[in-house]
C-alpha cells in the first residue's frame, strides 16, 4: 500500500518538475557564463592583437596593377623632389632622375638574384621592372632633401676645408701609406674608373702597405672583377688599365677577390651601346631609359651584394687587412647606401683617388678646383663625415673619366 505522503510527493514532482528543470538549466548556464566569459575575453584580446600585428592577416596580393600604381605615385613624388631641389640633381644625382620607363636586361637576370625575399617578382618581368622603378623613385624622394642639407653644410665649412689641404712635392704613396692606422680591418679605396694614373698610384700604395706590414695577410676586394669567372667573350669589360694593380698584388702576396655579381653583366650600358649602333636617336634613348646599375636602386643592390662578400671574407680571415676597391660613389660615406657608411662603425679608413681635372660635387658647390699635387687630409671628425673620406688625393691624368 502506497503511503499518502509518497503519493503527495510524487504528484507535486510531476507538476513542478518542468519548472524546476528549467530553473536548474538557467543556473547551469549562468555558472558557465561566469566561468567562461573571462576566458573568451582573453582569447579575443589575444586574437585581436594578433590580427593587428598582422600575424593572421592575409598577405596583400601584389599585382601588376598595384605595382604600376606604385610607380606612378612614387614618380610624381620624385618629380616634386627634383623640382624642389634642382641643385641636388645637377651636382650629385646627375642622371638619377625619376623613373617611369625602364628596360631591365631580363634575359640574364633572375628576380630572386635581385630580390630573394620577393617571390611574387619571379617569372614576371613587368612586375620586376615596376618594383625596381618604384624603389628608385622612393630613394630620390628620400635622399634629395638630405643631400640638399649636406650641400649647405659644405658651403658653410669651406674655410675649414681649405685648412685641410696639403701640398706634396710629389705624389707620395709612402706618405699616404703612413696616414693609414696599422690596426684597421678595412681600407676603402674609392676611385674614378679606368684612369691609368690612378691605377699606378694604387699599385704603388699596395707595395708601400706590404713594406709597412710585411707579415699581415692582405686581401684586395675589387669591383673590377666578378665573383665568378665570367664568359670569355666578356673579359674585355675588365679594362687593361688595372693590370698594374693585379701585378702589384701578385708581387706583394696580396690575394684578389672579385666583388661584382655576375647578374650585372647585363648592364644597361652594354645594351645602350648596342642600341646606339642601330638607332639614330640613341641620345634620346639614353635619356628616356634608366641605366639600372648606375641608379640608386642598382647601387643599393650591388653594394648589399658586395657587403655580403666582404662579411664572408672577414669571417674567414678575421685578422686580415681587407682593401675594398670600387668607384668613389660606392665608397664615400655621404653617398646613399655606400660601403663607407656600412663599415664606418668598424676600424676603417677611406681614401678617394681622383684625377687632377675632375670636378666633384663639392667642386660644383664651391666653384673650387684643387690643383695637383693637392691632398685633403681630414683629422677633424666632423669634416671627415661631411666630406665622406679620410683623405682625398688628386693625381694628374691626360684621360677623361670613363663615366
Amino acid at each position: 500500500m502506497v503511503s499518502p505522503l509518497f503519493s503527495f510527493y510524487t504528484i507535486n514532482m510531476k507538476v513542478l518538475g518542468k519548472p524546476i528543470n528549467f530553473i536548474l538549466k538557467l543556473v547551469a548556464i549562468g555558472v558557465f557564463l561566469v566561468v567562461a566569459c573571462p576566458l573568451f575575453a582573453q582569447v579575443g584580446r589575444g586574437l585581436g592583437r594578433g590580427m593587428r600585428a598582422g600575424i593572421r592577416a592575409p598577405k596583400p596580393v601584389v599585382t601588376f596593377r598595384t605595382l604600376k600604381e606604385r610607380v606612378n605615385t612614387s614618380y610624381q613624388k620624385a618629380l616634386q623632389a627634383q623640382q624642389q631641389y634642382p641643385e641636388v640633381f645637377i651636382n650629385v644625382l646627375d642622371g638619377e632622375g625619376p623613373a617611369k620607363h625602364m628596360f631591365l636586361p631580363i634575359y640574364n637576370i633572375k628576380a630572386e638574384r635581385l630580390y630573394p625575399d620577393k617571390p611574387f617578382l619571379a617569372h614576371n618581368p613587368a612586375n620586376l621592372n615596376n618594383y625596381f622603378m618604384a624603389n628608385q623613385n622612393r630613394h630620390i624622394s628620400y635622399f634629395a632633401p638630405q643631400i640638399d642639407a649636406l650641400q649647405k653644410s659644405w658651403r658653410a665649412n669651406i674655410p675649414k676645408f681649405l685648412k685641410s689641404q696639403i701640398y706634396l712635392s710629389q705624389n707620395d704613396m709612402h706618405w699616404l701609406a703612413g696616414q693609414i692606422p696599422s690596426n684597421i680591418s678595412y681600407l676603402l679605396l674609392g676611385e674614378s674608373h679606368h684612369e691609368p694614373d690612378i691605377s699606378r698610384n694604387i699599385a704603388q700604395l699596395l707595395q708601400e702597405l706590404r713594406l709597412q706590414q710585411p707579415t699581415r695577410e692582405i686581401i684586395f676586394l675589387t669591383e673590377l672583377r666578378f665573383q665568378k669567372n665570367a664568359m670569355k667573350e666578356l673579359a674585355s669589360l675588365m679594362s687593361p688599365t688595372y693590370e698594374p694593380i693585379w701585378r702589384a698584388a701578385q708581387k706583394n702576396n696580396i690575394s684578389i677577390v672579385g666583388m661584382e655579381p655576375t647578374f650585372s653583366l647585363g648592364s644597361m650600358r652594354q645594351i645602350l651601346e648596342k642600341v646606339a649602333a642601330k638607332k639614330k636617336n640613341s641620345v634620346t634613348y639614353r635619356q628616356k631609359y634608366l641605366d639600372i646599375w648606375l641608379s640608386l636602386e642598382g647601387i643599393r643592390i650591388r653594394n648589399a651584394n658586395w657587403l655580403g662578400t666582404i662579411e664572408q671574407i672577414h669571417q674567414q680571415h678575421p685578422d686580415a687587412l681587407l682593401i675594398i676597391h670600387g668607384g668613389d660613389f660606392h665608397i664615400r660615406t655621404w653617398y646613399p647606401f655606400s660601403l663607407g657608411t656600412a663599415l664606418k662603425n668598424r676600424p676603417s679608413f677611406i681614401i678617394s683617388f681622383l684625377t687632377q681635372n675632375e670636378k666633384t660635387p663639392f667642386d660644383n658647390i664651391t666653384n673650387k678646383q684643387f690643383k695637383f699635387p693637392g691632398v685633403l687630409s681630414f683629422k677633424d671628425k666632423e669634416l671627415r663625415e661631411l666630406f665622406g673620406t679620410d683623405v682625398e688625393i688628386r693625381v694628374p691624368s691626360e684621360y677623361s673619366p670613363y663615366y
